[in-house]
């Protein structure tokens, strides 16, 4: 049976990762012309921004998916897709394509790892648990825990599987933890797109005071 269950488990993540790598060639050919103009010294700048803020709703779905998929493999980030979403779709749409792509590719991981355990996931996910029904508002403290860098989004969503919060509140508690990241990368990849160094410094700084602070805290919840 445990044979049969593992057999299960990695059929299904090398699907995931076979679905990644598909994913990420069928952007790369749908990119194809704004590569070939970047790596161009004859392009415009003016002609390279047109071709990259042309694309419209294919692109979008494809970089949703992938994001989505890229949350519910455990391990992959998907930051350098949120700033690319930013650099194609601007700070306001980019923001909401980001949000919903990771609510999305993050209870399709809980929804993974409810039906194939990891044991390094459990073990993890056992030494988070334990801390966070230590506390008051465990789902306020599962938010925050999405925005601790050292604290992998999957164990988190193994938490929340293992505490079995309804479906709502699950969504409730993911939005409030990538929210911000979702916002800081597509704003983040608006900032390159237009040149704009004084926001992207700004933007740096800003993740590393925020990130310098959430590290004061972070042995609390892997200790």
């Amino acid at each position: 049976m445990n044979t049969k269950s593992n057999l299960r488990k990695y059929v299904g993540m090398a699907a995931l990762i076979l679905l990644v790598m598909g994913l990420l060639l069928i952007i790369v050919l749908h990119f194809s012309v704004d590569i070939k103009l970047f790596f161009n010294p004859n392009t415009s700048t003016e002609l390279l921004k047109n071709q990259v803020r042309s694309h419209g709703f294919l692109t979008a779905c494809l970089l949703f998916v992938l994001t989505a998929v890229l949350c519910a493999i455990p391990g992959l980030p998907t930051s350098i897709i949120g700033v690319l979403t930013g650099v194609v779709f601007g700070p306001l749409v980019g923001a909401i394509l980001n949000i919903t792509a990771n609510v999305f590719g993050n209870m399709l991981s809980i929804s993974f790892l409810k039906r194939f355990s990891f044991e390094k996931g459990q073990e993890l996910s056992e030494k988070l648990k334990k801390q966070i029904l230590k506390q008051k508002h465990p789902d306020v403290m599962l938010s925050f825990c999405y925005m601790i860098p050292v604290i992998p989004s999957f164990v988190v969503n193994y938490v929340i599987g293992v505490l079995k919060f309804n479906r709502a509140k699950q969504i409730q508690i993911i939005s409030l933890g990538i929210i911000p990241t979702s916002i800081l990368y597509a704003f983040g990849g608006n900032s390159l797109f237009k040149g704009d160094m004084k926001t992207i410094i700004i933007l740096v700084s800003l993740i590393f005071v925020v990130g310098t602070i959430i590290s004061l805290f972070k042995k609390e919840f892997i200790s």
